[in-house]
C-alpha cells in the first residue's frame, strides 16, 4: 500500500455509484501518464479505508472531483473535497453528467477551473485536462503505462460495535484480511461528522459488502449499534451477527431472528463457520 501512496499523483473522489464511470476515467488518464487513486481499487485488504482514504489525498498532487447527481448528495464526496482545501490540494472538478453544483459544493470550489464529460464527451475533452492536470504532476514524475496495483481489497466491511467492545474487533479484521476486504470502524476510522454524523453513517453502510454486529451485553447500552444494524437490515446489506462473549443476559428482541456466529468460547472455530457463511453469500 506504501509504494501505492508514494506512487499516485492524482486522487479521484466520486460517489460509489459512478463506479463505472470513474473507472472508464481513471483508464484514460493512466493512459495519458498520470497515476492515480480512488479506493474502490487502490485499498488493500486488511486495512482501514477511512484512513487509507485520508492518506492518499494527503499524498496527491490533486483532486480529481468527479460531479454528478449523486455526488451532489453524498457527504463522503463532501469531506474528500474539505479534506483536500484543509490541505490546500488543488481540485480539479469534472462532470460525468449535468447538474448545477450546489451551494456547500460551490463555496468549496471556488473558482476551480471545471470540465464537462458528460454525453460521452470524455474523450473529445481529455486534451484540456491532461493540460490542466500537467500543471500538477511534471512530465518527469508521469508514467506512460498504468501502474502496478496489487491485492485490491473487494470492498470493505462495516464493522458496528459499542465501544467498550473495542477489542474484541482485531481479530475479526485478520479473519477480513483473510477473505481480501478491508473494513470501516466507527471508533478508528477517519470520518467529518460536524453536522451530519447519520447520514455519513448511512453512506457508510450503504457502501459496504457486508455489515458485522459484535454482540456482547453491552450491545444495548449505546444507541448507535441498534440504528446501524437497522439501517443495514433495511438497506439489503449482508448481514453478519457475531456472539464474541458469553452472554449474561437474553439475545436482544432486535437480534433475535438473525443467525448468529458464536464465537465466545472457539474463536477460531467460529471465524471457519465466519468464512463459511461468507462464502455461501459470495462474500
Amino acid at each position: 500500500m506504501q509504494q501505492l501512496l508514494m506512487d499516485h499523483k492524482i486522487y479521484v473522489s466520486f460517489a460509489p455509484s459512478d463506479l463505472p464511470a470513474a473507472k472508464q476515467f481513471v483508464t484514460e488518464l493512466e493512459k495519458a501518464g498520470f497515476p492515480s487513486w480512488h479506493p474502490e481499487r487502490d485499498v488493500a485488504p486488511g486495512e482501514d479505508w477511512g484512513k487509507a482514504i485520508c492518506q492518499a489525498i494527503e499524498s496527491a498532487r490533486v483532486l480529481v472531483l468527479l460531479e454528478s447527481p449523486a455526488s451532489q448528495r453524498s457527504h463522503v464526496v463532501l469531506k474528500d473535497v474539505l479534506m483536500a482545501r484543509d490541505r490546500r490540494i488543488p481540485i480539479l472538478p469534472v462532470a460525468i453528467e449535468r447538474v448545477p453544483l450546489s451551494n456547500e459544493l460551490s463555496k468549496k470550489l471556488g473558482g476551480s477551473q471545471f470540465f464537462d464529460v458528460s454525453s460521452g464527451r470524455l474523450l473529445e475533452e481529455l486534451p484540456a485536462i491532461v493540460r490542466a492536470l500537467a500543471k500538477f504532476v511534471p512530465e518527469e514524475e508521469r508514467s506512460k503505462a498504468p501502474l502496478s496495483k496489487k491485492s485490491a481489497a473487494k470492498g470493505y466491511v462495516f464493522i458496528s460495535y459499542s465501544k467498550p467492545d473495542r477489542h474484541y474487533v482485531e481479530r475479526l479484521k485478520e479473519v477480513l484480511k483473510r477473505r481480501g476486504y478491508a473494513y470501516w470502524d466507527y471508533s478508528e476510522s477517519d470520518r467529518n461528522y460536524h453536522n451530519a454524523l447519520y447520514r455519513e453513517l448511512e453512506e457508510k453502510i450503504e457502501g459496504a459488502a457486508a455489515f458485522m454486529c459484535l454482540l456482547t451485553d453491552g450491545w444495548r447500552d449505546s444507541e448507535w449499534p441498534a440504528a446501524e444494524y437497522l439501517y443495514a437490515k433495511e438497506s439489503n446489506i449482508p448481514i453478519f451477527v457475531i456472539q464474541v462473549n458469553l452472554l449474561k443476559r437474553p439475545v436482544p428482541i432486535i437480534l433475535n431472528q438473525q443467525t448468529r456466529i458464536n464465537m465466545s468460547s472457539d474463536f477460531e472455530k467460529g471465524s471457519l463457520i465466519l468464512e463459511s457463511e461468507l462464502e455461501k453469500k459470495g462474500l
